[in-house]
This record gives structure tokens, C-alpha cells and sequence, in this order.
């Protein structure tokens, strides 16, 4: 942007430069190249500030889509407040909303990345159950006998077993 404005003030230093000139010339001929120059000098000045006008609400665009960003994280830094982590199994964590120790419980890993992502129940087996993270895909084991896992998101994409 500091391009456009130098080019600009050129442009206009250019335009004073030849309307000062004009008083000197002799004839016709001489005037009409002038006008010329300056009518080509107008035109550049003008671009140079639309392009800057455009530069400008480029500018304030961004600024208010960074304003909104902020007040999200704000909103949640404020609501992430009301939730509390709690123990589902040994070693086992969820985050639940206000003093319930009951679902829906909440994926860890999206909670800390600023997402509230449900834990879902996948398995209905008589000695384990699993919930999973649809966004993220982690997912958390119960087994009867009190073990509890957790597994990342495979690699490839595939569930893991």
C-alpha cells in the first residue's frame, strides 16, 4: 500500500509539474501533447487510488473477520468456564457440562481445541463399551473388568478394532 500512495503523490507532483509548464508553451500543437500527458497522468493517479480504496476494505475485511474470531474465542474461553473434567474409567476423561456426571460427555482432545465434539456409543458388547469422537475420531474403551483404553485415530483412516 506504501507503493500506491508513493505512486500517487508522484502523480500528482507529475500533474503540477506540466500544469505549471503550460504557461511556457508556444503552440497548439505543443498545449495538445500536454493535455495528452496530463489526461495519462489523471488516469494513472486515478487507478493508483481506487486501487487503494480497494486495498482499504481488503484491509478492513480482515479486520472484521478477526474481530469475529476473537469474540468466538472469547465466547468459548467464557463458556469452557461451565464445563468440568470428570473420570469415566481409570485413565479415562471427558468433559461434562456443569456439576452432571452423566453425558453427553465431551472428546478431550476437541475440547481443548476449542470444538465441543459428543462422544458417541459404538459398541454394545456385555463386557465393553466404547465411546468415539466422530470429528476426531479417538475413542475410549470400557471393559468390565475396569481397564480402559484409548486409541488415536488410525493412520490410514481405517477403525481401529
Amino acid at each position: 500500500m506504501v507503493a500506491e500512495i508513493t505512486a500517487a503523490i508522484a502523480g500528482l507532483k507529475g500533474l503540477l509539474d506540466i500544469a505549471q509548464g503550460l504557461k511556457a508553451l508556444k503552440t497548439d500543437e505543443e498545449a495538445a501533447a500536454v493535455r495528452m500527458a496530463l489526461t495519462g497522468m489523471i488516469l494513472n493517479v486515478q487507478t493508483t487510488a481506487l486501487d487503494l480504496v480497494a486495498a482499504r476494505e481488503a484491509d478492513r475485511e480482515r479486520i472484521a473477520e478477526l474481530e469475529r474470531e476473537l469474540e468466538r474465542m472469547r465466547d468459548w474461553s467464557e463458556e469452557k468456564k461451565s464445563y468440568r473434567l470428570v473420570a469415566l474409567a481409570q485413565a479415562s476423561y471427558a468433559y461434562v457440562d456443569g456439576d452432571r456426571l452423566e453425558g453427553p460427555y465431551l472428546c478431550t482432545n476437541c475440547f481443548e481445541a476449542g470444538e465441543r465434539s459428543i462422544l458417541q456409543r459404538i459398541a454394545n458388547e456385555v463386557r465393553l463399551r466404547s465411546l468415539e469422537c466422530l470429528r476426531c475420531k479417538s475413542r475410549v474403551f470400557f471393559h468390565g473388568s475396569g481397564g480402559v483404553s484409548v486409541l488415536d485415530p488410525p493412520p490410514s483412516g481405517d477403525r481401529a478394532p
